[in-house]
């Protein structure tokens, strides 16, 4: 099993909490069997992550519909798209998220940081968007 840095946040007291964690990542389907301790736990609980996740497809159809398309038009459109969901692999960190580390890098250059510590952090950066 190997391990991914992965970021959360989540408002604490009114503030925005950020970190890192390491996210286990199995490398075969027969890895995932094991860390999960039986197929047949393997396969609910990929299951129950495609249903969150065709759901989620549909979503945005509903919510971002115009005002002049009907609530059951729209339901029929996610309804659809949730049906021929399709998982596409990882998705990768959204812009404010790479903006953010772009933001990051760039006050390190500017603030005078070594040679080191700009190719250490552009490294870092380089591992966690897979450049």
């Amino acid at each position: 099993m190997r391990y991914a840095i992965a970021e959360l946040s989540t408002k604490r007291n009114g503030r925005d909490v950020k970190w890192q964690f390491e996210a286990p990542q199995v490398e075969s389907v027969e890895e995932l069997v094991t860390f999960a301790g039986t197929a047949e736990l393997a396969l609910e609980w990929v299951n129950s992550h495609l249903t969150t996740d065709s759901g989620n497809a549909g979503r945005p159809i509903v919510r971002d519909a115009a005002e002049t398309v009907t609530d059951e038009d729209a339901i029929a459109k996610a309804q659809a798209a949730s049906r021929q969901y399709v998982p596409r692999g990882a998705r990768g960190p959204g812009v404010k998220a790479r903006a953010g580390h772009f933001d990051e890098l760039m006050q390190l250059y500017g603030s005078g940081g070594s040679p080191e510590q700009i190719q250490a952090k552009l490294e870092e950066l380089s591992k966690k968007f897979g450049a």
